[in-house]
């Protein structure tokens, strides 16, 4: 071999060379780079596994609660149905004693006026059931009478 062909040999050496440093320097990146993304997998996989048992675990006492309170507003909704049922079976007894009472003994007060007073408790007893009445039919007239008045134009759609 002859001596001129030594620089372009180590001259093609010394570029190979430096392909295959550039190319392991690339390679231990990529390498590095696969095993941080392989961690954050990891990572990640764990995070999801315990966020997954956190909403399984809320979503479950949620829809416990749910029913929860579903049955204690039907059992208050109950207890005061009785409570009123109660209350309106005692005044109802109330009206009745006052009437037997009120007629039966002597009393000083005429009786015009413990008629007056055993009408006024029974109207109280029945009240109930006519309150709803009087007060739809207070709030048509009301309506009527602000149909009545005047409106403005630039108000209206």
């Amino acid at each position: 071999m002859s001596a001129p062909n030594t620089p372009v040999l180590v001259e093609n050496v010394n570029t190979a060379l430096q392909n295959t440093n550039e190319l392991i320097n690339a390679y231990s990146v990529v390498y590095e780079n696969a095993n941080n993304e392989e961690e954050l997998l990891n990572l990640y996989k764990k995070e999801n596994a315990l966020l997954e048992k956190t909403i399984k675990t809320k979503s479950t006492e949620s829809i416990t609660n749910d029913r929860k309170t579903y049955y204690q507003d039907i059992e208050i909704q109950r207890l005061n149905t009785f409570y009123s049922y109660m209350f309106w079976g005692f005044y109802a007894v109330i009206v009745i004693c006052y009437a037997i009472f009120a007629f039966i003994y002597p009393s000083p007060y005429s009786h015009k006026t413990r008629v007056l007073v055993f009408a006024i408790l029974f109207l109280i007893l029945i009240f109930p059931g006519i309150a709803t009445w009087i007060l739809g039919k207070t709030i048509n007239i009301v309506m009527w009478l602000l149909n009545l008045l005047p409106k403005n134009v630039y108000l209206q759609p």
